[in-house]
């Protein structure tokens, strides 16, 4: 069956920034080369770091990208992607655009909670609606939030790109009817995601998502959260854990795509212009490849006898009123420890949510589960 949702769940799957939070974030142009003066671009060759798979499909639509800027730019400016965690993992993926090991890295702001605070409210259980909402929202802070954009200078990077997964999930070997169902499993889980599991006496074990197949093929975990729908073929997940659950708590993670800032305050303009032009598509490549991977992975799961099942609002509501508020307080606690303004920002956040509005959308986790 063809996959029919709307487009809206990932049209903002990479939402691309623009001059305007350049010059708020007070990024100053380098010094024009004679080869932009003549019109030129001059050439460059920089080196890009991801965690996930080729066959992602955010890491399909930036190959599209990395070739459209190739042929917008005649070959001037050429990116070489390192896929799969081949040339930095997760967690450095921040450092490493930071100090050179990179020049451009997708990074997952959950690795690098002392470093990004302010990212981290993203990862606390029904604080956004959607992650098409998040993405709009996060972009326009980048805009309009001085907190928001420090929180990337602060750390040698500039922010290139927002990257909104889609909803959580919960993948086990087993299928799950309801959040007492956690009880006892041993569940690969990260961040806040981790907290809301414990609460209903999960175990929860910290592994990187290249992990996670080799642990459950072994036993060692009984399934996995804190991850996407749309990423499980790229990681060979629907092969181990093929009962696939939404329980309703939203988007996970903030993930992004950084460039590293001295270098970015050293292009020329013409550069700059044409790196950023480069991101316009991505939203629109990912949905395509999004739709035809999620469809895909449905088959493969109701083929090997697996399950996805979509929580109703009494479970949903179950499961969030055992977290309440504490999570939530939690993040403020610790945001506020490194010297940052959680109120300030989840007021901030809240508006930007409710300027952009609820992006409605069927996701292909909800079309699977009414096949």
């Amino acid at each position: 069956m063809q996959s029919t949702y709307t487009a809206k769940r990932l049209r903002w799957a990479g939402v691309a920034i623009t001059s305007t939070a350049l010059l708020l974030a007070g990024c100053s142009a380098g010094a024009a080369t004679d080869a932009e003066t003549d019109g030129a671009i001059g050439s460059l060759s920089l080196k890009f770091t991801s965690y996930a798979s080729p066959t992602a499909p955010i890491s399909q639509a930036l190959q599209q990208s990395f070739d459209a800027l190739a042929e917008s730019t005649d070959g001037a400016i050429e990116v070489e992607p390192f896929w799969s965690a081949s040339l930095l993992s997760a967690p450095d993926g921040l450092a490493g655009a930071a100090d050179g090991r990179a020049d451009i890295s997708l990074i997952t702001a959950a690795y690098t909670p002392s470093e990004m605070p302010l990212s981290q409210l993203l990862g606390v259980p029904f604080v956004a609606p959607s992650s098409a909402s998040v993405s709009l929202a996060l972009k326009e802070l980048y805009d309009t939030s001085p907190a928001f954009q420090n929180e990337f200078s602060s750390n040698g990077v500039h922010l290139l790109a927002v990257i909104a997964p889609g909803e959580n999930i919960i993948a086990t070997t087993d299928p799950i009817e309801g959040p007492e169902d956690l009880e006892g499993l041993q569940l690969r889980a990260a961040g806040y995601i981790a907290n809301a599991v414990q609460e209903w006496d999960a175990n929860v074990q910290a592994l990187p998502a290249t992990d996670m197949y080799e642990s459950i093929e072994r036993g060692l975990i009984d399934g996995y959260t804190s991850f996407a729908y749309e990423l499980i073929a790229s990681f060979g997940l629907n092969e181990v854990a093929t009962n696939i659950t939404d329980p309703g708590t939203g988007p996970y993670i903030a993930s992004y795509i950084v460039i590293n800032k001295s270098q970015w305050d050293g292009f020329s303009d013409a550069q700059r212009d044409a790196i950023t032009a480069s991101y316009e598509n991505v939203a629109d490549w990912s949905t395509e490849a999004t739709l035809e991977i999620e469809a895909a992975t449905c088959d493969t799961l109701l083929e090997n006898g697996g399950s996805v099942t979509v929580w109703d609002e009494t479970k949903v509501k179950q499961f969030r009123d055992k977290i309440g508020d504490s999570l939530l307080k939690e993040w403020k606690a610790t945001a506020s420890a490194t010297g940052v303004d959680p109120d300030a920002f989840y007021d901030e956040l809240q508006t930007a949510l409710d300027d952009v509005g609820d992006q409605e959308r069927q996701t292909g986790l909800q079309e699977c589960a009414s096949r």
